[in-house]
């Protein structure tokens, strides 16, 4: 089953700011501002965009809805990034996603 394209959008972003969250952490000292924010914020994300994208699989949630509930979740999430590190040495730069990077496949949901 093909994402629909709001949806995949999303998802997209949801990928790249994982591995934005990802990076960042590791590049952030416990005795730095945001440490304890960035701790498995990455996974965060993919366990959040598993749980959207479930519900849309299972049809709980229109496509629309979940594309909806996921773009306001990563724009939450960067403005707290944006915020925690706008003076901080810690640059955050999003990687491009490849066809490869998937959070969670569709049809393997589906039992």
């Amino acid at each position: 089953m093909p994402y629909p394209t709001a949806l995949r959008l999303e998802i997209r972003r949801a990928v790249e700011l994982s591995h934005a969250l990802a990076l960042a952490s590791q590049n952030v000292g416990p005795e730095e501002e945001g440490f304890l924010w960035l701790l498995g914020r990455a996974d965060e994300v993919r366990a959040v965009t598993g749980a959207v994208v479930r519900e849309w699989v299972e049809e709980d949630l229109a496509a629309h809805t979940a594309a909806e509930r996921m773009r306001a979740y990563v724009d939450g999430l960067e403005v707290m990034l944006h915020a925690l590190f706008r003076s901080s040495r810690v640059v955050v730069r999003r990687p491009p996603a490849t066809a490869s990077d998937t959070l969670i496949d569709p049809e393997e949901t589906v039992s």
